[in-house]
């Protein structure tokens, strides 16, 4: 698990990411193309706990030819970790007993209201939550590869 983005590109230097937006109830899912240009805002995995969850997270990586993954790590906004924070870090721990993909966690404020702001403009507020949580994801990688 990498915080610092130089070291998390020492290992993951080129190729596919996957990109998460942890949730309780649910996870939001986006991919990039190979080059890293573009976010695409891919699934959502409503949770049913780890050992069924995980092994979803793992088919996507091998059948997207995954080479990183960025999870999206909520800080408040005093910079403080939280109790959602350890939540992924618990998360990612277990992910990272089943899998030597490099991870990198990204800070995520403001990801999901950016998405909520943009599903009510466009699709208003009864669909919202059916794709806010993968639109979330791909500003969490959007920010990655911009930064």
């Amino acid at each position: 698990m990498f915080e610092l983005k130089e070291e998390f590109l020492k290992y993951s230097p080129y190729g596919r990411l996957l990109a998460l937006d942890m949730g309780t109830k649910r996870i939001g899912v986006a991919v990039c193309d190979e080059l890293r240009k573009i976010a695409i805002p891919s699934d959502t995995i409503y949770r049913k706990g780890n050992k069924i969850d995980i092994p979803i997270i793992l088919e996507m990586i091998r059948s997207k030819n995954i080479k990183g993954i960025i999870i999206g790590l909520p800080i408040s906004f005093d910079e403080k970790e939280t109790n959602s924070s350890i939540f992924v870090r618990r998360f990612v721990e277990n992910l990272l007993k089943l899998t030597n993909v490099p991870i990198f966690l990204q800070d995520e404020r403001l990801s999901s209201f950016e998405a909520e702001d943009l599903m009510l403009d466009s699709v208003g507020y009864n669909k919202t939550k059916i794709v806010v949580d993968k639109i979330s994801a791909s500003y969490i990688l959007e920010s990655f590869l911009n930064n």
